[in-house]
């Protein structure tokens, strides 16, 4: 059975997981702790499964957006055990991990800006700007939008979604992987 090490550490919520057709198990990385945890909790994750590193089909990492030095610990980390160990690497971005994205999915990029992901494409707005849109929108985090006259729903991640992704994508080298911040 395909199992895949997931790493998202882009997102307050960061977490790495196993995931397989069958299975799902996660752990809870600590929000701004990521470079203390993150390999100790792999390792301690991958034990409690009975598994290595080269019992893994891929290793899924989030390259953003997100938060800037979280989305870079969990992209090394990736690139690292990919590149040691030669297992398959696959990128995903934080959108994908939304349960519910449709017509549009919205992230906070502090300072006053998000990032807004429609049916086309990824784009950074002005939190004043995202009150010209009338239309219904997901966030995983709606405290940042409480000033804004938004409608809003809450969604949840959903990493057993991520599987139907993985199977339907090529991975790539560690060489050609880069975090994604769109403009």
């Amino acid at each position: 059975m395909k199992t895949y090490l997931i790493i998202d550490t882009a997102t307050k919520e960061s977490s790495i997981s196993l995931l397989s057709e069958k299975s799902l198990v996660t752990i809870a990385l600590a929000q701004k702790e990521q470079t203390k945890e993150l390999i100790p909790k792999i390792k301690t994750l991958l034990e409690g499964s009975n598994l290595s590193l080269e019992d893994l089909a891929g290793i899924a990492v989030c390259i953003g957006p997100g938060l800037f030095t979280g989305t870079r610990i969990g992209v090394m980390t990736a690139k690292t055990l990919s590149y040691a160990s030669d297992i398959p690497l696959f990128p995903f971005n934080t959108f994908d991990l939304y349960k519910d994205k449709e017509p549009y999915a919205l992230l906070d990029a502090k300072c006053g800006r998000a990032y807004l992901k429609d049916d086309d494409s990824i784009k950074l707005w002005n939190h004043e700007e995202l009150t010209e849109i009338k239309e219904k929108m997901h966030t995983l985090d709606a405290d940042p939008f409480k000033k804004l006259d938004l409608d809003l729903i809450l969604t949840s991640k959903d990493i057993k979604g991520l599987f139907r992704l993985l199977e339907t994508t090529s991975p790539i080298s560690h060489k050609q992987i880069e975090v994604f911040y769109p403009n």
